[in-house]
């Protein structure tokens, strides 16, 4: 509990005055111990690019209220997949058909299959920040070239 509330903290520090939380849907379940929200970030009432997420909330009963337990967080990608991800299952499925042993044996080494998930997400970690370089880059360079053209008109 202490590491979420920590985590919202920094969360609510880090996003300025002008960022909110913008709730797109919520959906609950039979009972109120799981929720689950779609949402996106805005500025100033403007959506931020690649904001949109979907979290999982899993609660407890404390009384009246309802205590935040544990939060699964998926963020939107800025690298879209498309017919890529779609070519590579294709790909993976069609390897375990032809050889299902070696499907079993890859399939039960957690070990193995978990350094891979590690290796997937460090992948995808370094091309987001690059992505948040560039468009920092390109935020920069444009908001130069508009204090360029200000000053020539």
């Amino acid at each position: 509990m202490q590491k979420t509330m920590s985590y919202f903290a920094r969360l609510m520090g880090s996003m300025g005055e002008n960022a909110k939380f913008a709730i797109d849907e919520v959906c609950q379940g039979v009972e109120p111990t799981i929720a689950v929200v779609m949402w996106h970030l805005e500025w100033k009432g403007k959506i931020i690019p690649f904001t949109q997420g979907l979290s999982f909330y899993t609660c407890s009963p404390n009384g009246e209220e309802l205590l935040i337990r544990k939060v699964d967080i998926f963020n939107e990608s800025p690298v879209k997949q498309g017919n890529r991800a779609l070519d590579i299952l294709h790909s993976v499925a069609y390897s375990f058909d032809k050889n299902p042993e070696s499907a079993e044996k890859i399939l039960q080494d957690t070990e193995g299959l978990g350094s891979f998930v590690k290796l997937y997400e460090l992948c995808v970690e370094l091309i987001a920040r690059l992505f948040k370089f560039v468009a920092g880059g390109l935020i920069t360079g444009l908001l130069i070239l508009y204090s360029i053209c200000k000053e020539l008109m």
